[in-house]
């Protein structure tokens, strides 16, 4: 049964998280209840405006089951490709995410994330990663991701920003800076601060 490649009519190249969702919506079906969806990520990036960036890039689903202790990735491309694989597993046990649910497509998330401040200040790169998922206990949510131009060894800055997948609301961001090949946050902000940016002390020291 695994790996399985086909190829889906799609209505165009540039997919949106739910237009994904919709076209993977009878594969999900055939692999029955007992196989829970946890997240939902780009895979290659997408643009700004939540959709996928290039005909290489995919919307990933990852499914987990309680009874077996392998994961199925499921991957649908700009190009109509759907490829279906089985894997050991990795990943500690996460909350499901629920695809019937309410929830904003990747195009509302982007428009109602709010990072033109930040995204102003430094040169990013044309595409971003966006991931959803469920924070256990919490509620379901939409991370964003962009990173500055450069090289990988180049001083570069990460900006992330989360938000409520259902009412759209920010909850909280972190810019981050390269250092010795790591991403370390230097800058935090919440909701509850009212979304001002707070320093961060990294390594005893105020950046």
């Amino acid at each position: 049964m695994f790996p399985r490649r086909v190829n889906v009519s799609i209505p165009r190249p540039d997919l949106s998280a739910r237009e994904a969702v919709q076209l993977v919506e009878s594969e999900i079906v055939g692999l029955g209840t007992a196989w829970v969806p946890v997240w939902i990520a780009a895979a290659g990036g997408v643009g700004f405006n939540g959709r996928l960036f290039s005909s290489h890039a995919a919307w990933q689903f990852l499914f987990v089951n309680a009874k077996d202790p392998d994961v199925i990735s499921m991957m649908i491309f700009g190009t109509g490709r759907l490829s279906i694989a089985k894997s050991q597993s990795g990943v500690p046990a996460l909350p499901a995410i629920d695809l019937s649910g309410n929830w904003l497509d990747s195009t509302t998330a982007c428009e109602l994330a709010g990072m033109d401040d930040v995204s102003l200040e430094y040169e990013f790169d044309s595409s971003q990663h966006m991931k959803l998922y469920v924070a256990n206990g919490i509620g379901m949510f939409w991370e964003i991701r962009r990173t500055s131009l450069g090289k990988p060894t180049d001083s570069r800055i990460q900006f992330s920003q989360v938000l409520d997948a259902y009412s759209g609301m920010v909850v909280g961001g972190t810019l981050a800076r390269s250092i010795d090949g790591e991403f370390v946050v230097f800058r935090r902000r919440m909701q509850g601060f009212g979304n001002l940016w707070q320093d961060v002390r990294v390594e005893g020291r105020i950046n």
